[in-house]
């Protein structure tokens, strides 16, 4: 079991070329791209070809054999083009099969049961549908078929049981959301406050939305004369990175090849932005707890599985309710979704029941470790980490504040 992941990564390097280490899904792209730079070619050949044949001149020599070559390399390369596909779509099948079986077999042989022996209690169960219902109003309510404010609120009740004092926290995102994604900007940029990067953004949207419905003289006027200078102070970066392009572009007469591409990541970022700044004005974190938490399950199933193994022969059992008996290394985002603060001389979380405490010497321990070190606060004692003498009466409890 505990090779899970050393295993799974075996098993996805089949899915690349041995040779140059490409997926085979891009070498199926880059041959097709060959492929049609063949048929290109076969075309303007057969083209100059039909050309000859309606001025008279198919009577020249070797004309029909020309004609045959063409025909002869068109069936050669759709031949080696088809080969090559349905054998890298074959292999990645395949090997797509494997994975998935592999994936449920090793998931069937381990019961996370038999390691999590601390079960939630029958009344978190009202905590895990709020949790759930906080998930399903911040990724969902942009996408909703609804728009008005009592719809999306009915909506979500209706359809996935969401309570009236979550979904009404999330009714206004959900409707800027969706003004967005129809690429209307009006409704954000009333919500945004002046000069900030949103604003920015917002501004930059709306002229690469004119440019690309070809309307060149209003995109000008509208970056010249319509945003106010103070949306560009501070942003000299942004100006020679999104703004220039554009204005060149727009002298030049042409749009860049993969101007649409830049138009939908634009829009995506301004939607990101809008939403970490709303769910910062609310008081809303920006990633669901329940998010969070599976991603750091799925992150530590490794050293659980790991942990089965080392219970089994060292019998060893899990003895605390609060904390893991095994380090897991998480991302720096998964760490900061709440503060903890581990005892250094009991080598424990600390919790509502033991607390952390700063000494004189601003040194934090456990209050477990504060009563034993101080004899239940009747003797001094020398802190563990420096030379300064402490006593209970001089210590303070501590609040982690997330900033």
């Amino acid at each position: 079991m505990s090779v899970i992941l050393p295993s799974l990564s075996q098993e996805i390097e089949r899915l690349y070329d041995e040779e140059n280490g490409q997926p085979l899904v891009s070498k199926c792209v880059e041959e097709t791209h060959e492929f049609k730079t063949q048929l290109k070619k076969l075309k303007a050949h057969l083209n100059k070809h039909i050309q000859e044949v309606e001025k008279g001149d198919d009577e020249k020599k070797g004309n029909k054999r020309r004609k045959d070559l063409v025909v002869e390399k068109l069936n050669k390369a759709h031949r080696q083009w088809d080969h090559s596909i349905k054998k890298n779509y074959k292999h990645a099948s395949q090997q797509h099969s494997k994975i998935s079986k592999f994936l449920q077999n090793k998931l069937h042989e381990f019961d996370l049961d038999e390691v999590y022996v601390n079960k939630l209690h029958p009344e978190s169960r009202t905590n895990i549908d709020k949790a759930i219902s906080f998930h399903i109003s911040r990724y969902n309510v942009g996408s909703l078929p609804v728009n008005g404010r009592q719809e999306i609120i009915d909506y979500l009740g209706q359809v996935y049981g969401v309570t009236q004092d979550i979904s009404e926290r999330f009714v206004q995102l959900g409707q800027i959301v969706q003004d967005l994604k129809n690429g209307d900007t009006r409704s954000c940029i009333e919500w945004c406050h002046d000069d900030s990067l949103l604003q920015f953004e917002l501004y930059t949207l709306n002229a690469m939305q004119l440019f690309q419905n070809g309307d060149v003289l209003n995109t000008y006027k509208y970056l010249t004369e319509n945003i106010p200078n103070s949306a560009f102070k501070y942003r000299q970066h942004q100006v020679i990175t999104q703004v220039s392009p554009l204005l060149t572009q727009l002298l030049l007469g042409k749009r860049a090849d993969d101007f649409d591409n830049k138009l939908q990541l634009q829009q995506e970022k301004c939607i990101s932005l809008f939403t970490k700044d709303y769910c910062a004005q609310n008081n809303l974190p920006f990633d669901s707890a329940l998010f969070l938490i599976i991603l750091s399950g799925v992150i530590s199933f490794q050293f659980f599985t790991k942990y089965k193994s080392i219970r089994a022969s060292a019998h060893v059992d899990w003895t605390t309710e609060d904390e893991l008996p095994f380090d897991v290394k998480l991302p720096e985002f998964l760490t900061r979704f709440h503060p903890i603060f581990i005892c250094p001389v009991l080598k424990e979380e600390t919790t509502l029941e033991n607390p952390p405490y700063s000494l004189p010497c601003h040194h934090i321990l456990s209050k477990k470790s504060l009563e034993r070190l101080s004899k239940n606060g009747t003797s001094t004692f020398k802190c563990p980490y420096c030379p300064v003498n402490a006593s209970k009466a001089k210590t303070k409890k501590v609040n982690f504040v997330m900033l």
